[in-house]
């Protein structure tokens, strides 16, 4: 009988491809990330939106005492 491997929980498989893309993501200035989501056919309204609730999701966690 085979047995399968338990996937391992947290870890990340990553692509040459994947790497690829995130290098080219990383150095998209906000006009050309802005451009890139008009192309996908969001409005300028929606665009506004998405990118308030990136940045609001972007802000660092603080922990209470």
């Amino acid at each position: 009988m085979i047995r399968k491997k338990k996937p391992v929980e947290g870890k990340v498989i990553s692509k040459s491809e994947d790497k690829v893309w995130k290098d080219w993501y990383e150095k998209l200035t906000p006009k050309d990330h802005d451009n890139m989501l008009a192309k996908l056919g969001l409005d300028k309204e929606d665009r506004e939106e998405f990118l308030d609730e990136l940045k609001i999701e972007s802000k660092p966690k603080t922990k209470g005492k």
